[in-house]
This record gives C-alpha cells, structure tokens and sequence, in this order.
C-alpha cells in the first residue's frame, strides 16, 4: 500500500529526547505522522504495543509487513535524539516495531515512576497563558495528562482535585469568582472559564479589521442575569430579588414616575 500521504509536504517529525514530560504528546503525533507513512503502520505499532517479547524482523508476516516495519525504523531515527537515540542503535537495524515496542515500554509504562510524574504535572501543571487560544490548548493538555494517569493508574481522578486545579489555573480576571462559586461538576467550571475565555477572544471583521469589542463581563460566572433591574438601575439580579424594593413604600405616584424617567434617562434631576 502507497503512502496515504505525501511525507515530503509533511516535513520532519518532532524531536523526542527523552524528556518524560514530552513523550505522550510526542508519541500522538508520531502515531499521526506514521499513519500518513502507510496505511498499516498503525495496525502494526499497535500489535507490536502488545508484545511482551521481543519483535525480530524474520518473524514478521511477508515483505510489506517487513516494508513498513524499515520505513518506521527510519522515520524514528529522524526524530530521536539523546537516550531514546542510544536505544535505537541498539535494536535490529530496520526493525522499527521492536523500536517502537521499546520506546513504548520504556516512557508508557504503568510503572509507579510514571503514575508519580503524571500525578505531579496534573497537579502543579504550568500557568496557562493568558491567550484565549493558548489557554484552551494548555487546558486541553493537561486533561490529557489526567487521562494518562487515569489509564497507568487505573483509577479516576477526583472531580473535587480537578476543580481545584482548574479554578487556580483560571484567568485572573474571573479566579475570584470562579474560586467562590458553588459548581456541583468539572464540567460545570469549565464551561463557565472557556465561555469567558472565548469571549474575550480577538475576531477579524470582514473587512479586515479586528474586532476588539469588550470582553465577556466577570460577574456573569456567578451572577445570574447581565440585565439592569429596573428598580435600582444595577444588573447581576432580577427586580424581584432587589433589596431596594421595600425603600419605595410611601413614596407618593410621582416620585416611583420620576424614578423610572430617571433610570430611561429623560429624567434630569
């Protein structure tokens, strides 16, 4: 089978080092760029992710098997540097799925080592910019994290850590709010941060400028209306909730009128 995908417009891979930080979302994209490489290049780094032995490339079923397995090999030693590298000069010349499979074990396993590094970057992960874009790619990273530790770990986060992580994380304009909110889910706090985070995004108009409209108001993460009550003029509560209601009694008709002329603006003094 041809390539799906033309691997010269693709370009080189990432670089992986080693860092053990980097390898989860190293290995998703090598897994991407592998699957542009061969249309079989998935089915068999997966199998061979399953082996418990090693993977000679005599024992591999037929010349296309074996094909793909050189292409893999090579497509590694464009992208590892450093231990990862020296592991490679190891292996079998060409066999990229014993390559692979070792790589794997090595950085994927479900080993106390890895659940331990996985744990701490969920936990203390680095500030998420302040950049809409930026934000929720950093957000969606770490919850790639969680689902790491879930599956080396094989148990589930605390929703209860998760929230507390998030809510420190959040933007600074909103962490109060969100902080002393009463969010009974993840979910819930999250969707609140990314509905202000994208809305304080920059659009390009049609004509080619940016808009740069005001952002979101913060109070509606706990408030809930962003509506001028009509009896004080204030917005972040309905006019039945409103604690001046009960100062009106005893004003006569024409005052209530000049007060709600007030608040339309034809009202001077």
């Amino acid at each position: 089978m041809a390539n799906i995908i033309d691997t010269k417009a693709l370009g080189r891979p990432a670089t992986f080092a080693g860092e053990e930080g980097e390898w989860d979302e190293w290995a998703f994209q090598m897994r991407s760029y592998l699957s542009c490489l061969h249309g079989e290049a998935i089915t068999l780094i997966t199998a061979a992710e399953t082996e418990n032995t090693s993977i000679r490339q005599a024992n591999l079923r037929g010349d296309e098997e074996r094909r793909v397995s050189v292409a893999i090999f090579h497509a590694l030693t464009m992208s590892l540097k450093g231990p990862p590298a020296v592991s490679l000069r190891q292996i079998e010349f060409g066999n990229g799925l014993e390559a692979w499979r070792i790589l794997r074990e090595r950085y994927e396993s479900s080993s106390r080592g890895r659940q331990y590094a996985l744990l701490s970057r969920v936990l203390r992960p680095k500030s998420f910019p302040k950049e809409a874009a930026k934000f929720e790619e950093s957000l969606g990273l770490w919850e790639m994290d969680i689902r790491a530790y879930e599956t080396a770990s094989t148990e589930r986060l605390s929703e209860n850590i998760m929230m507390q992580v998030l809510a420190d994380q959040a933007p600074e304009a909103v962490r109060q709010q969100v902080q002393l909110a009463n969010y009974a889910r993840y979910a819930e706090m999250r969707r609140a941060i990314m509905e202000y985070v994208m809305a304080t995004r920059t659009y390009a108009t049609p004509s080619g400028s940016m808009d740069t409209s005001a952002p979101m108001d913060v109070g509606a993460l706990t408030q809930p209306s962003k509506d001028q009550c009509r009896i004080c003029g204030k917005s972040g509560h309905w006019a039945k909730d409103c604690w001046m209601k009960d100062k009106g009694k005893g004003k006569d008709k024409n005052t209530d009128q000049r007060q709600g002329l007030r608040q339309e603006g034809l009202w001077l003094r």
